[in-house]
């Protein structure tokens, strides 16, 4: 197996969630955990994946889904069948025509597991599965009259639960939503059976946000949101006349960030950030120059301040305030890089890690390995810290780090240019910091700060008018 030695430290706490030890030698340097969006240039960030392909008993090297269960178990969705891993090896299902309780279809789609402990799996042409843990056996829901359960379609593309145990399914016909209790699939389609000649019905995405949002990505018919109160769609098309219209009408992935701003990811319409106060969308192209950046398969925020853009050149890092890209690629002369280039799904399991889905196998990314920025102190550099003692550490509502000092005053670092302003006291100076010894900063909702300090009481730094209070 490549790179086994990180491959075994991997598997040996894969059931366990990771603390995350963030130590800092103030005495001698100060690391701080990076925004690596800001700090990141193409191809230059030291990333160690570690790479998962069929030599490793995966059973086939295009992974299109991937998702961990209440039991610490990681399942991969292929185009040659259902993958378990355990940390250590995979454990295969695939149809057996002599098995009518086998999975129904190789081409697993989307996974989910439902309150019950449930696993459900969507296929191409198969349906959907539902897998007993204890019978290690496979129930199947189709659009066949026989079905228990009748769906529209058998692509089933996209799974999610309702919150009431009851499940959503995107289909080639539409959204079903389904009733378990009473064994009921309800469609609902984005546009009528007319106006399906030119804008599809296919639904290749289905997603619930934060505020109970049903949100709907089509081949070839735009993002939908659906009012399951009132049963109707309010469609987002692209519009070539319309700058803020949606990049393209083919939506691969959609995703709510932490922030709860919704990013939409098209087929040659790149990366989209949709406004919901004004309805309005912003695209943003990975690499205008390739036309395989332009498609978003995959997004994901990992809580740490990135978000991750998978595409058919690699993986991107997208910083939400400079719009800047940063690049992951696979490189042949180096093991630890990205497995393959198209990326299909990125995945983030208990303890924080990453998981990309390829057509060429999985990497996986510790995220405790990212790297570290350092800000040393040098009094003469603008782009460092004017001493090396730090006590306090704040980052504000607008992104900016703030760092208070002993005997260095305050020192602001402006993120966007890497350069840092010095506040200190000054004798000829009654609204300048009172002393230069700082042990504490917060910021309150009106943006000013509050900075407690070692024998000069406590300040109040009002931005606007740039002067302290004491």
């Amino acid at each position: 197996m490549k790179n086994q030695s990180d491959f075994t430290k991997l598997t040996s706490n894969l059931f366990f969630y990771r603390v995350f030890l963030f130590a800092i030698n103030f005495a001698l340097i100060l690391s701080v955990f990076q925004d690596p969006i800001t700090n990141l240039h193409a191809q230059q960030q030291d990333l160690k994946f570690t790479n998962i392909t069929i030599e490793d008993g995966l059973s086939h090297s295009k992974v299109n889904c991937i998702y961990q269960d209440s039991q610490g178990f990681l399942w991969f969705g292929t185009n040659e069948g259902l993958n378990k891993f355990d940390g250590c090896t995979f454990t295969v299902f695939q149809p057996d025509p002599d098995n009518p309780h086998s999975i129904s279809a190789n081409l697993i789609r989307c996974i989910l597991e439902d309150s019950k402990g449930n696993l459900w799996i969507g296929t191409e042409a198969g349906g959907l599965n539902r897998y007993d843990r204890n019978y290690k056996t496979f129930t199947h829901f189709t659009a066949d009259s026989a079905s228990e359960i009748r769906l529209s379609g058998n692509n089933v593309n996209s799974i999610i639960s309702d919150g009431t145990g009851n499940l959503w399914l995107g289909t080639n016909y539409g959204i079903d939503w389904l009733d378990l209790e009473h064994k009921e699939a309800h469609n609902y389609l984005p546009y009528p059976p007319d106006q399906s000649l030119h804008l599809s019905n296919e639904v290749l995405v289905i997603y619930k946000d934060s505020l109970g949002i049903i949100w709907v990505g089509t081949l070839g018919g735009g993002l939908c949101a659906f009012d399951r109160d009132n049963q109707k769609f309010t469609h987002y098309l692209h519009d070539e006349k319309n700058r803020f219209s949606i990049g393209d009408d083919e939506i691969y992935s959609i995703y709510e960030d932490t922030k709860g701003d919704l990013w939409i990811g098209t087929l040659s319409g790149g990366l989209n950030h949709f406004d919901r106060a004004s309805q309005k969308f912003q695209c943003y192209l990975p690499g205008r120059e390739n036309p395989e950046s332009t498609t978003i398969r995959a997004i994901l925020d990992d809580g740490l301040g990135n978000l991750w853009v998978g595409n058919r050149s690699g993986l991107y890092n997208f910083d939400r305030k400079t719009h800047e890209f940063k690049y992951q690629a696979h490189d042949p002369n180096n093991p630890y890089s990205l497995v393959q280039n198209s990326v299909q799904t990125i995945f983030k399991d208990a303890k924080g890690d990453l998981w990309i889905g390829t057509r060429g196998g999985i990497s996986f990314l510790n995220t405790s390995n990212l790297p570290f920025i350092h800000y040393r102190a040098d009094a003469n550099n603008p782009r460092c810290l004017n001493r090396q003692a730090v006590y306090a550490i704040l980052e504000d509502s607008r992104g900016d780090l703030w760092f208070g000092t002993e005997h260095g005053g305050l020192n602001h670092l402006n993120r966007k240019t890497e350069l840092f302003t010095y506040y200190t006291h000054d004798n000829n100076d009654p609204q300048s910091l009172s002393v230069n010894n700082i042990k504490a900063l917060i910021e309150d909702r009106t943006g000013n700060l509050w900075i407690g300090t070692f024998n000069g009481g406590l300040n109040v730094f009002n931005r606007q008018k740039n002067r302290f209070i004491h």
